[in-house]
């Protein structure tokens, strides 16, 4: 090789780039170049050089430590889901005993006092049900256009919502609520 092209390959620097595109380009660089892997230190700020094998591994350990911590939170949810369907499960049976509105709501209200919530609200369309009946249950009472929003934002086609309401729609659609 001539001295000119000697300087021009010792003169010319690869930056980041240049590399991760030619190692991207060649998947079986180190394969062909096994022993650089064992020769290459990688400078780690509290051990020193480590070698490339040893970053890896760190590097894995680590990915997998938060894999497993992540695990281990979805398998708490998991759980806590499954308590809270059984109790939701235990109270739509036993406000299917109630042989009337009034002790449904009982029920309901025990229910949630169980559950450490402050209070629970139930509203009925007051085309389909005739709270008049009930003197105390007035409140109870609700136009279908004034919750057609609620329905168009959460429900659309589907028969519940489990979910969180902003404060100016729990203001008004859970007005008797006393806290």
């Amino acid at each position: 090789m001539s001295n000119y092209k000697k300087q021009v390959i010792s003169n010319t620097e690869l930056n980041d780039d240049e590399v991760m595109q030619y190692l991207l380009k060649n998947p079986n660089f180190f394969m062909r170049n096994a022993d650089l892997v064992k020769k290459m230190r990688i400078p780690q700020a509290m051990q020193g050089n480590i070698s490339l094998v040893e970053w890896q591994l760190h590097r894995q350990r680590r990915q997998i430590s938060q894999l497993q911590e992540e695990i281990t939170l979805l398998m708490e949810y998991a759980g806590l889901n499954e308590i809270l369907c059984k109790r939701f499960f235990q109270l739509q049976a036993n406000l299917a005993l109630a042989s009337t509105l009034p002790e449904m709501l009982k029920r309901l209200q025990c229910w949630a006092k169980t559950f450490g919530l402050l209070g629970t609200q139930v509203r009925l369309f007051s085309d389909r049900w005739q709270v008049e009946k009930f003197s105390d249950l007035p409140h109870l009472a609700m136009l279908r256009s004034d919750f057609e929003p609620l329905r168009r934002q959460y429900l659309l086609e589907k028969q519940h919502f489990l979910g969180s309401l902003s404060e100016s729609e729990l203001r008004f659609y859970c007005q008797n609520l006393t806290r």
